[in-house]
Formats: structure tokens, C-alpha cells, sequence
């Protein structure tokens, strides 16, 4: 009986000291997730910081594409009625006029 009893005891003292060993193990790896969950999260959060200033570049570089668009098609009217007073000059010097009397002395 003696032995059972002993038997017992080693049995009970081997679980109770892995029970606790196992706690310890859980307690500390717990402990290195939150850790590791909180490095996941600053990390994420710099992403999306670095993503959304990549999205506002983009959208400003749109922007701009446009403007140059705008500017390019002004240019294009501007050279346009530069070349059309160019060319009424010439038809007025041609016909011994000069622009001026033209448009002033009516």
C-alpha cells in the first residue's frame, strides 16, 4: 500500500510541476505576443501613414498633370493668336496699311 501511495504522490507532484512549468511557459509567451501584437500594429499604422502620403502624391501629381494639360492648351490658343495678328499685319503691310491705322484712324 505503501508503494501505491508513493506512487501516487510522485504521479500528483509530476503533473502539479508540469502544470507549472506549462503556466510559466504561457505566461511568458503571452507576455512576447502582446509584445510582437504591438510592434505589428505600430508598424500597420506606419504603412497606412506612408500609404496615404504616397496616395496624396499621387492625387497631386494628377492635379498637375491637368494643369500642364491647361497651361499647354492656353499656350497653344496664346500662340495661336499671336500667329493670326502676325498674319494680319502682313496682309496689312502688303495693302500698304499699317496695323495701326487700321485699327485706330477709322
Amino acid at each position: 500500500m505503501e508503494m501505491i501511495i508513493s506512487a501516487l504522490i510522485s504521479a500528483v507532484s509530476a503533473i502539479l510541476v508540469s502544470l507549472i512549468g506549462n503556466a510559466a511557459y504561457h505566461k511568458s509567451s503571452m507576455e512576447k505576443r502582446k509584445e510582437i501584437d504591438l510592434l505589428q500594429t505600430y508598424r500597420l499604422d506606419q504603412l497606412e501613414k506612408n500609404a496615404s502620403r504616397q496616395d496624396q502624391v499621387a492625387d497631386r501629381l494628377t492635379l498637375l498633370e491637368k494643369d500642364r494639360e491647361i497651361t499647354a492648351e492656353k499656350i497653344r490658343h496664346t500662340n495661336q493668336r499671336v500667329s493670326d495678328l502676325e498674319e494680319s499685319c502682313r496682309r496689312a503691310d502688303a495693302a500698304g496699311r499699317s496695323l495701326f491705322s487700321r485699327t485706330f484712324m477709322k
